[in-house]
Order: structure tokens, then C-alpha cells, then sequence
């Protein structure tokens, strides 16, 4: 199982946002821009009244949307998180110094050639919050990573509210949806968040560390938040930073599913 770069998509564009980033190096991790996001308030979730609106507009049941609403402002502390997902290449450093398993899409112990700067993907909530220890950092919580991707501005997309052709690839009904047809990290540069942020919707969804329901800790499960819409997925409402239609089991992988990292910021600690 393999991925391949879309025909037709632009070509890779200047990535570097520099206003913001900080090269962080964890424990033998390579070093990996990261972004600075201040401390604040931010508008989270979905209104009533819009939750109503998007079910209509997209013919779908208004539970879809339950878990967004109410739209409420929330407080983070400031923090780092990677401008890109975790590419194929860092996590092939990670599987060669510590021995951690290969991701199943890899068919081996070696990434396939080529795609060294996709996202990596069929990675547990587990492989994810291993390989985050090993760089010296974490997975961002769910409102770290809405706040990285809308801002305080309580934007719909990451770009804005406004749906942006070019700025992500959702399926198109081209390719099987249980494909694996990720993009270079960085690739749609129209797509950048507030903060310059990178790749939130339409290459990978991605892993937090909140949980989407109370762990059991008898049977020793637990179920995630996954946000960020796949390149796999084609209805523009998961493509929303406020989307919260995806969780998954900690054990379980996906060919759609990725991840990056976040750290704390420390007190008084500003972009450089």
C-alpha cells in the first residue's frame, strides 16, 4: 500500500512563515519548526443557530454537530505546536533509534521511497504519544489544536470563512477513499492558519491527548479527539476547525490518520 502526489496540485511554494518558529530538539529528534501560540482566549465550537444551519445545508442529521456546540470562549495557555505533521522521515528516525514498530504502510522497516516528506500514517494514539515523548514533546490538547487552527478571530476554516479552492485537497471521488493519498506536508500554502500553521485539514486527521469520552480503566481503553478533516474525506463541514466528528480507539491506526506535536511554553517565553 503506497501513496501517491496528486497531478495537478501546485508546486511546493515558499514554507518558511518564519515569524514564530522556533527549532526545538527533543531527545535525538531531528530538529522540527514549531510555532508559538500565545496565551488567550479563543472562540471553541459550534452555535446552536449555525450547528442548525450546517445539518441543513449538508442534508445531514443535526447530531453530527452535537459535540461542537456551544460555541464558547476558552482559555489556553501558551504553547508550541509543529507547523507541519510528523513526516515519514522524522518517524523513520524515531523507528531506528529506539526500535519502536514500523507503521503497517510502510510493508518494512523502511519508509517507501518517495514519500519521506508525507505525513506519516497508520499510527496508533499509542506509536503517537511515544514518538511525541521521544522528541521532548506531546500531543496538543483539543482546544491547543482548534486555537492553532482558527485563531480568536472564530474563523470556519483555517484560511478563513470562506471556502478557498486551492487551499486543501478533499476527495474528489478520483481515488478510493481508503486510499492512501496523502500530499507533502506544506504543500498548500493557501491553507495556512492564523498562526502560519500548516496542513490542519486536507492531508491527514490528526491524534490529540483529550479524550472523547471517559477512559475505562478496568478494560484499559480509551477513545480519543481526532480533528482535522483527510485529503480521504470530501464534505467541506468536517473541513471546519470547529469539526468534531471523528474519535478513535487509542489501539486502533488509519491510512487517513496522522499527528504532530506540541509543547508548553515556558513562562515568559516568546517567538524568536
Amino acid at each position: 500500500m503506497g501513496c501517491r502526489t496528486l497531478a495537478g496540485v501546485p508546486a511546493l511554494l515558499g514554507l518558511a512563515l518564519l515569524l514564530g518558529t522556533v527549532s526545538a530538539r527533543g531527545e535525538g529528534a531531528a530538529d522540527e519548526q514549531m510555532v508559538f501560540i500565545p496565551a488567550g482566549e479563543f472562540l471553541m465550537g459550534t452555535g446552536a443557530e449555525e450547528a442548525d444551519r450546517l445539518a441543513q445545508e449538508y442534508d445531514v442529521h443535526p447530531s453530527l454537530f452535537a459535540t461542537e456546540v456551544p460555541q464558547r470562549k476558552v482559555y489556553v495557555k501558551a504553547f508550541w505546536i509543529d507547523r507541519y505533521p510528523v513526516n515519514n522521515a522524522q518517524y523513520q528516525k524515531f523507528v531506528d533509534e529506539t526500535g519502536h514498530r514500523p507503521p503497517p504502510a510502510w510493508h518494512g522497516a523502511t519508509c517507501p521511497e518517495g514519500l519521506e516528506d508525507h505525513p506519516v500514517v497508520t499510527v496508533n494514539w499509542h506509536d503517537a504519544a511515544a514518538y511525541a515523548r521521544w522528541a521532548g514533546k506531546r500531543l496538543p490538547t483539543e482546544e491547543e489544536w482548534e486555537k492553532a487552527a482558527r485563531g480568536t478571530d472564530g474563523r470556519v476554516y483555517p484560511w478563513g470563512n470562506q471556502w478557498v479552492e486551492g487551499a486543501c485537497l478533499p476527495d474528489d471521488g478520483s481515488s478510493p477513499q481508503l486510499g492512501l493519498r496523502t500530499t507533502p506536508v506544506g504543500l498548500f500554502s493557501a491553507g495556512a492558519s492564523p498562526y502560519g500553521v500548516m496542513d490542519l485539514v486536507g492531508n491527514v486527521a490528526e491524534w490529540t491527548s483529550s479524550y472523547s469520552q471517559p477512559p475505562n480503566a478496568e478494560r484499559g481503553w480509551a477513545w480519543y479527539v481526532v480533528k482535522g478533516a483527510a485529503n480521504a474525506h470530501s464534505l467541506r463541514c468536517f473541513f471546519r476547525c470547529a469539526a468534531r466528528q471523528f474519535s478513535a480507539h487509542s489501539s486502533r491506526w488509519h491510512v487517513w490518520l496522522g499527528f504532530r506535536c506540541a509543547r508548553d511554553a515556558a513562562p515568559g517565553e516568546q517567538p524568536r
